[in-house]
């Protein structure tokens, strides 16, 4: 790393939603938290994101005067979206032009549609450093067209000033991807959550906890149908869903329905109130039809709260089933009626949790900001 690297510039090219409220600036919570841990390297860091229209509980004052948000247009609309979207692309060529020359180093936050902009970019300028980040599936072959063509891209992206990350590792993977794991906690709060793990009781009663967007991607509506359709173990007394979306009323809907198990929705909530949840909960559901690696795998397992997840991209090179998490096999509701069955005969979910606090180490803010500095911001 160059050793004048306070005196540079960082531009950041996401759709990440921000707003402005009052004399505030807004963005979402993990994002804003990843960006803080990475301010200490730069002189300045400016963010361009993408305006948000819906509920902004989820977003956390940027209070760094370090980090310049620029609100970009919306590319999240509920009507007309592919219209605004291409509306919204000359505005993103503006601000990502304009910025650009005076920042030394650049990452961009895929799939997304301003970051395709921005990897289409690095083809041509060696003048930066550019660092690429791809959160969705990186193997998965039903991503939609924009994913695969960024994933292209950034396969073929084989420069020296170039550093791609994914979720977990590849085969035949060329140089410049790197396996990465997204950080969600500090070392303080990892040996905090640890610590109230170690109150947590597994020999009777077991809550679920599912945290996510409320779309059918997440598998939320298929968790509900298991516990309607198939009458589970007398142990699981309580469901919280924290989280919404597009699917939230017909989650109202279905809950009615269900009179097996309390179930709790909670909304949007913040990320301290998550924690409380991750806190009291015993495992985390989370039956996804696709994912990259989610941030609420490694947080809830921080606590203690034992994983229950598809077993897809990259979540089997962290968890290993009956080890230090659950693995489906896929998220139809039989399935997972039927692993909740063998989870409520298990007698070692005690030792399954401790293991999964383990993996967690690798999902610090201290190992993400370490990794950046020796291996990602280097030529």
């Amino acid at each position: 790393m160059p050793e004048d690297i306070r005196k540079n510039r960082l531009l950041v090219i996401s759709d990440t939603a921000v707003c402005r409220q009052g004399n505030e600036t807004l963005a979402f919570e993990p994002v804003v938290r990843e960006l803080s841990a990475l301010k200490g390297n730069f002189s300045e860091i400016i963010w361009l994101g993408c305006k948000v229209h819906e509920d902004a509980t989820a977003l956390k004052a940027v209070d760094s005067k370090k980090i310049r948000v620029i609100v970009m247009p919306s590319v999240s609309h509920k009507s007309l979206n592919a219209l605004r979207v291409l509306l919204a692309y000359p505005a993103f060529v503006f601000y990502i032009l304009r910025y650009l020359p005076s920042a030394t180093h650049v990452h961009t936050r895929a799939p997304s549609h301003p970051a395709l902009l921005g990897i289409l970019l690095s083809f041509l300028d060696r003048k930066r450093i550019y660092w690429h980040k791809y959160a969705g599936d990186w193997v998965s072959p039903d991503a939609p067209y924009t994913y695969r063509l960024q994933r292209q891209w950034l396969n073929a992206l084989r420069f020296k000033n170039i550093r791609v990350t994914v979720n977990g590792s590849w085969k035949n993977a060329p140089a410049h991807v790197f396996a990465f794991e997204n950080p969600c906690i500090t070392e303080a709060e990892r040996k905090y959550a640890s610590l109230a793990a170690s109150s947590k009781d597994f020999s009777s009663s077991l809550s679920l906890l599912f945290v996510g967007n409320i779309n059918a991607n997440k598998g939320i509506t298929n968790l509900l149908t298991a516990i309607r359709e198939h009458r589970l173990d007398s142990r699981f007394t309580d469901l919280y869903i924290v989280g919404s979306g597009p699917l939230l009323g017909e989650v109202k809907r279905n809950v009615i329905e269900i009179d097996s198990i309390r179930i709790h929705i909670a909304g949007h909530i913040s990320r301290q109130l998550i924690d409380q949840y991750y806190k009291k909960c015993h495992l985390l559901m989370l039956p996804s039809q696709s994912e990259g690696f989610p941030k609420v795998i490694a947080e809830a397992a921080a606590y203690g709260c034992i994983p229950v997840v598809t077993d897809i991209s990259a979540i089997s090179q962290y968890i290993t089933d009956g080890s230090n998490g659950f693995l489906l096999r896929d998220n139809r509701p039989d399935t997972i009626a039927q692993k909740l069955s063998s989870i409520a005969l298990n007698k070692e979910l005690s030792a399954v949790s401790k293991n999964a606090i383990l993996f967690t180490e690798k999902f610090t803010y201290e190992h993400f900001t370490e990794r950046i500095q020796t291996e990602i911001y280097t030529q």
